[in-house]
């Protein structure tokens, strides 16, 4: 009698594991995967019948996805676009107060035209002083020429020398304030330089012509440096996949539901997931939306 119930225990046990096994079997069958490729024949009119075609998993993107930042902080004025607006190359996107930039730039302004005021000052002086250092200089050396055969004293010899060598000092001296004023100058001009390439950044504008995909503030936001306030992606669509054969090649081409609709553009040097990725250069955009897995067919041969 134990015979028989061990017996028909390691029967049941037996059945158990064989309905299990069954059952991840048609688990890992069901499973998908995204990016894993076939073969499969696939018939075409025509010429077409005896071309060789591997299925792929393609996901769809936009082109080109620019995020769009500033190089500078401010509070958020307007925002001229929302979510999945069309726009075209050139249009304002977001505009920063620039109340603090506008009075900087002003205070840059009367820093140069006072400069350029001092050194019009010094160097109208400059003449003079060059004159009355040259008639010093002159009388200095008559009193020289005097002194030596006798027709003035030594203190006024001395007293001359010294009033020269003071309008010479001045002169000199009034030279390289110039000098100082206009490098001095140069700076000014310099920062404003470096101050109005800024402008730019407190109005925003596309890139692209493309579609809003999003907007990351509110009016009346902080904007901070070099953090993305819109993206926007490209009307110009591009399909990718991977794969790990070594049929895929540059320039072939790749068709969707029997229909040709581009070419392998690319194929990249790196890989992702172990696997080489294609890029395929789309002949017109597709009806799908971005980042949809889309079934395509690439002919091999």
């Amino acid at each position: 009698m134990k015979k028989i119930v061990l017996f028909i225990i390691v029967g049941l046990l037996a059945f158990g594991g064989f309905k299990l096994i069954k059952q991840k079997k048609d688990e890992a069958a069901n499973e998908k995967k995204a990016f894993v490729h076939v073969y499969k024949p696939l018939e075409f009119k025509d010429e077409e019948k005896s071309n060789s075609f591997e299925v792929f998993s393609a996901k769809l993107e936009a082109e080109q996805n620019p995020k769009i930042s500033t190089k500078i902080s401010g509070h958020i004025t307007n925002i001229f676009v929302k979510q999945n607006q069309e726009i075209k190359k050139g249009d304002i996107l977001v505009s920063i107060d620039d109340l603090e930039y506008k009075e900087n730039i002003s205070q840059i302004n009367y820093s140069i035209m006072a400069l350029k005021s001092v050194i019009d000052s010094f160097e109208l002086s400059l003449n003079s002083l060059k004159l009355d250092m040259n008639l010093s200089q002159k009388e200095y050396q008559t009193n020289s020429k005097i002194y030596k055969i006798g027709g003035i004293s030594k203190d006024k010899l001395d007293y001359s020398q010294i009033i020269y060598e003071q309008k010479k000092a001045k002169y000199n001296s009034t030279l390289k304030t110039i000098e100082s004023k206009k490098n001095e100058l140069n700076s000014q001009l310099a920062i404003l330089k470096a101050k109005e390439k800024l402008k730019n950044y407190y109005t925003l504008s596309s890139p692209i012509n493309g579609f809003i995909e999003d907007v990351f503030i509110d009016i009346g936001d902080l904007s901070s440096v070099n953090k993305p306030v819109v993206s926007i992606v490209s009307k110009m669509q591009k399909l990718s996949f991977l794969f790990a054969t070594n049929t895929i090649k540059k320039n072939q081409e790749v068709f969707m539901k029997g229909k040709k609709i581009g070419l392998i553009d690319e194929i990249s040097v790196s890989s992702k997931n172990y696997m080489k990725e294609a890029i395929i250069k789309l002949d017109k955009k597709l009806e799908y939306p971005n980042n949809s897995l889309i079934s395509i067919e690439v002919k091999i041969k």
